[in-house]
């Protein structure tokens, strides 16, 4: 009976770690998608202005700030999207440091991390919640929309950092913790 309980129980982790790897893959395709759709608004936005202003010689009036919000967008996306790829910049301060300093620099990064992400999305909701009734001047769209960009990023950076945390309870390939 205590083999079939363990089988079981075995099972359920594994269905568990799929669920959550299925979600993350699922984020991943959303937030990749959604980049690219920025990048090709933007773009295109930026071609029209040019067009507009240089070609036919009367400059849209909305055009500026519209890619403006775009880029924060592309920026709190992009950010989330670095945090998933492990691409941030990153400073090897003591290349040879022991395993125990190594695990304690990893440990006080990712917690910084982790403050960033919590900040900036309590921060950016804040902001949305205080400018609610507030609209743009060239577009009239409501600058929460805008404003939303830093919790929607800030929430994507911390799913990201939190699913990197197994990686920081074991070290690469050796399968023991990384804590002393």
């Amino acid at each position: 009976m205590g083999a079939q309980a363990m089988e079981s129980s075995e099972a359920c982790q594994r269905a568990r770690i799929s669920l959550i790897s299925r979600i993350d893959r699922g984020i991943a395709v959303c937030e990749n998608l959604f980049g690219i759709t920025l990048v090709i608004t933007v773009v295109l936005v930026v071609a029209l202005q040019i067009i507009f202003r240089f070609v036919l010689n009367q400059p849209l009036s909305w055009s500026g700030e519209t890619a403006t919000y775009i880029l924060v967008w592309m920026t709190m996306l992009g950010m989330a999207i670095a945090q998933r790829e492990r691409a941030h910049v990153a400073m090897q301060v003591l290349p040879r440091m022991s395993p125990v300093a190594q695990a304690v620099v990893d440990w006080l990064c990712w917690l910084a991390t982790l403050g960033m992400f919590l900040s900036l999305g309590a921060g950016g909701l804040e902001l949305g919640i205080l400018h609610h009734v507030q609209r743009s001047p060239a577009t009239g769209v409501p600058i929460w929309v805008v404003y939303c960009a830093l919790p929607v990023g800030g929430a994507l950076g911390l799913w990201h950092t939190l699913r990197d945390l197994p990686r920081l309870l074991k070290r690469e390939g050796e399968g023991e913790p990384a804590w002393p």
